[in-house]
């Protein structure tokens, strides 16, 4: 649903009852949705404005998750109000330092503090129990098909589409073949409640607490679905030796009852692998598809943590071997942070 920002501050102001002294369009990140920052007279907080790019009513996810988050503490901005005639909720401010821009300002012996606080707000997450005041969240898991879906999609958007990779046929059937077994292997593990995208990017600060957007595709996953997002995040590298210490954190605050440290670990870096080649058919999908080409500076750095995985565990060796015969040859070097239509000197295999 697309407003001008006339027609946003006049929408805002008969709602909110209040003369809008001043509006600004925020980036956004991956999303459809628009948002804005409101100044408005008497009151004392400035006011996000999200435009949704659809109609809604009061089913629809955001709403529901927003609420049964707060209603268990879990810090997500605050429904101010719901304009369903114009597609607006309006929520609290959560302010501009997102935990990305946040972490790179800090030295990298200080990482381990902010990441310990958002996981001790994971926690919260992932012990939540079901409940009947918000069944979109149980209703929905990574299960074998979602899962092998988000693999597909990595195929589709960024090695047919974006990269213009044609894997041969005996190769493809192996990888799938691969892939299921990976699959097979995430599905059976217990399922908590997800945020499906905890990264970064989706964190905030503001007067010292941490706050979390964009939870609306919360479901049911693996405990590491959500810590792969944080630790192995495409948009922040944290060294391998922090890594090692917040997943040993995160099991040492859990509350879980003689957690085996190795198969967690091993779950672990078998859901990055999953992970990750989701977020690489996410950025060539907005690449392709949304012409946000701006992602593509991330897909180094994500197949990088894809090829150091395949040395640890055998389950993912022989699917990266062959994802590397065709996209290793187009990041020979793995260069953080260079855009992929600024090099045109790809060897796109015959």
């Amino acid at each position: 649903m697309s407003l001008t920002e006339k027609e946003l501050i006049f929408a805002a102001e008969k709602k909110l009852q209040h003369p809008v002294a001043r509006s600004v369009r925020l980036k956004g990140d991956a999303s459809d949705r628009n948002y804005f920052r409101l100044w408005v007279n008497g009151i004392p907080e400035t006011i996000i404005a999200m435009v949704n790019d659809s109609p809604f009513d009061h089913n629809l996810p955001f709403i529901t998750i927003n609420r049964f988050f707060l209603k268990n503490s879990i810090r997500v901005p605050e429904i101010i109000d719901i304009d369903y005639n114009s597609g607006i909720i309006y929520l609290s401010d959560c302010g501009d330092i997102s935990m990305e821009k946040f972490l790179s300002g800090l030295h990298p012996g200080r990482y381990i503090e902010p990441y310990k606080k958002c996981i001790d707000e994971l926690i919260k997450i992932h012990n939540l129990r079901e409940s009947p005041d918000c069944p979109v969240i149980f209703a929905n898991s990574f299960d074998f098909n979602k899962l092998m879906w988000e693999l597909d999609f990595f195929l589709i958007h960024t090695v047919r589409n974006l990269l213009g990779i044609t894997i041969g046929k005996k190769d493809l059937f192996s990888m799938e073949s691969l892939f299921s077994r990976i699959c097979r292997i995430l599905e059976n593990e217990p399922g908590v409640v997800t945020h499906r995208d905890y990264h970064s990017r989706n964190i905030f600060f503001k007067k010292g607490q941490g706050f979390i957007l964009d939870f609306q595709d919360a479901r049911m996953g693996p405990r590491q679905y959500d810590l792969c997002s944080l630790l192995k995040d495409s948009y922040f590298k944290l060294p391998e030796e922090a890594v090692d210490k917040l997943i040993l954190y995160y099991l040492d605050k859990a509350g879980l009852k003689n957690p085996d440290t190795g198969h967690f670990t091993r779950i672990f870096y078998i859901m990055s692998f999953q992970r990750n080649l989701k977020a690489a058919g996410t950025f060539g999908y907005l690449s392709t598809v949304k012409n946000k080409k701006e992602y593509e500076r991330f897909l180094p750095r994500t197949f990088e943590y894809i090829w150091s995985y395949s040395k640890k565990y055998d389950e993912l060796k022989e699917a990266a071997e062959i994802l590397g015969k065709y996209i290793g040859r187009i990041f020979p070097n793995l260069k953080e942070n260079v855009y992929l239509h600024t090099n045109p000197k790809f060897e796109y295999p015959p």
